[in-house]
């Protein structure tokens, strides 16, 4: 099967796949087998420079309808992209002294890999900044929104993620944050490996696999931190084009669909603000289908007015 799949990546980036070898590729990509050929095929297309942007032809109306293909798509060149955006910035001395800021807008998402083969994948407005070159003692990011880290050799440089006054400290591999601007609380919740989860320098929480915390951000030190467990698949659905929402305030549920599909929703009874909610939805069922379901479960009624959403 690698080499299958080495044929069709390379397909792929000439952009002359065919809709079923196209979709095989996705497939392949989203079971999330073989990283290490990933990475592999990702760094010998940033090498060789070999990458023929894929446009919509007429036809391939497939290309457009799958939302979460295209996710895969827009992470892998993004990827490239971004590393070759990094070494041009670097041969001029750009990127030296600030190091690399790599943010995305509302509905988009970004596939990074850091300097030292860490996986990111940043979500819907967010901002990750870290260096051109990782310290030989610590490795250290800063995050602004929600990003899936799949971190590489943890057990032999720490690897520091830095959200305000939260800090998560890995001791494992890949695990979930979420920490947006004007959140009250920083959601931390591990895939696989432990974590150490640190506020002014007092540790709330040690997550393993299939746990997660919330850290208020307005609590002090002194209020324990309440750990839960999630199941392993739910972690990060976001980078399969789902949107998993379990037991979470109306409010916060809103604010991400925003952010997911670049709308505008006004919550008209604000009663519902902090009701709490459980659902699954995808993402290529669009804003509407998702904030009917919302509503659905809640009793509200939803209407589109001069292009927002309000919900009554």
């Amino acid at each position: 099967m690698p080499a299958r799949i080495e044929v069709l990546f390379k397909k792929f980036i000439a952009g002359n796949c065919s809709q079923n070898e196209y979709e095989e590729l996705m497939d392949y990509l989203q079971s999330n087998q073989d990283e290490a050929l990933v990475r592999s095929m990702l760094q010998q297309v940033y090498e060789t420079g070999e990458v023929t942007p894929v446009k919509a032809m007429p036809g391939r109306v497939w290309l457009r309808r799958s939302v979460a293909a295209a996710a895969v798509i827009a992470a892998l060149l993004a990827g490239i992209w971004l590393l070759r955006g990094v070494h041009k910035d670097t041969a001029t001395g750009g990127i030296a002294q600030a190091g690399v800021k790599a943010a995305t807008r509302n509905a988009e998402q970004k596939y990074i890999l850091l300097p030292d083969s860490t996986e990111v994948w940043v979500n819907a407005a967010s901002t990750l900044e870290f260096p051109e070159q990782f310290d030989k003692k610590v490795r250290e990011v800063y995050l602004k929104g929600e990003a899936f880290f799949d971190v590489k050799n943890a057990d032999r440089i720490p690897f520091i993620v830095h959200t305000g006054d939260v800090s998560t400290r890995v001791l494992g591999t890949s695990f979930n944050i979420k920490a947006y601007p004007g959140q009250r609380d920083v959601v931390v919740a591990v895939k696989r490996g432990k974590v150490q989860v640190v506020k002014k320098d007092a540790i709330m929480a040690t997550l393993e696999m299939g746990q997660r915390v919330q850290i208020g951000l307005d609590a002090g030190i002194s209020v324990p931190a309440i750990i839960k467990t999630t199941k392993e698949e739910d972690v990060a659905v976001w980078t399969t084009g789902k949107l998993v929402y379990d037991d979470l305030p109306l409010q916060m549920i809103l604010e991400d669909i925003q952010r997911t599909y670049n709308v505008s929703i006004r919550l008209q009874n604000v009663k519902l603000e902090n009701e709490r909610v459980r659902t699954a939805l995808s993402r290529s069922d669009g804003p509407t289908r998702a904030l009917e379901n919302i509503c659905e479960l809640l009793g509200a009624r939803l209407t589109l007015k001069d292009g927002i959403y309000v919900i009554e």
